[in-house]
């Protein structure tokens, strides 16, 4: 669990680089639907993800994404739809991704109701165990020995 040992200096850094008044540290939040609501785009620069779900709950909230292209993330974003996928590492394309979304309300209004869209149709608790019962349905009827 993060203990909040770096919080000191990520907060100097933001200072260093001129961004304390466009940077908050919120600490831990419990419900996170309600801190996505102020928000007007979600990134999420990775190395590495399972199927992570703040991507999950960004879509929920109607948040256009810039997001690394990880296993799991490229699974949920779909490129130029929901969201923007950018190679891991690639600051510059994660940048100006990110600036587009910011220049372009069109764009991000789309892209966030096409990733809520997604969210209803694939993601949902009920969705998820639908497919999962599938899964075993074909496993079970192909009498294949497991």
């Amino acid at each position: 669990m993060w203990n909040g040992s770096l919080l000191p200096e990520d907060k100097a850094l933001a200072e260093a680089l001129g961004l304390k008044k466009r940077v908050r540290f919120l600490g831990a939040w419990r419900v996170v639907a309600e801190l996505l609501v102020g928000a007007q785009v979600f990134v999420l620069a990775s190395k590495w993800e399972g199927l992570p779900l703040s991507i999950l709950e960004a879509m929920r909230a109607r948040l256009t994404m810039v997001a690394t292209d990880v296993v799991g993330v490229r699974e949920a974003v779909e490129e130029e739809r929901t969201g923007f996928l950018v190679p891991r590492g690639d600051e510059e394309a994660l940048r100006e991704r990110l600036a587009r979304l910011l220049q372009d309300t069109a764009l991000r209004l789309y892209m966030g109701t096409s990733g809520r869209r997604r969210y209803e149709e694939a993601f949902t608790l009920y969705n998820m165990l639908e497919g999962v019962y599938r899964v075993y349905e074909e496993v079970l009827d192909s009498g294949t020995p497991t």
